[in-house]
């Protein structure tokens, strides 16, 4: 029940942090990893969410 309202909310519940966000991106999408954006920048970094298929989502994170 708590991970599919944490599913539902488009929340993630893991967090991996990264030096370039955008490499990653790419390099995923290669991959046909399906985002829910493009990466976006934040009051707190440059994020980008993705699903992982078995209802989680995950994050990257980079700092600015």
């Amino acid at each position: 029940m708590f991970q599919k309202a944490v599913y539902d909310q488009n929340l993630p519940v893991i967090v991996f942090g990264s030096r370039d966000v955008t490499s990653e991106y790419k390099k995923l999408k290669e991959k046909r990893v399906i985002f829910q954006q493009e990466p976006t920048k934040t009051d707190w970094g440059i994020v980008v969410i993705f699903d992982v298929t078995c209802g989680n989502y995950t994050q990257i994170h980079q700092d600015l």
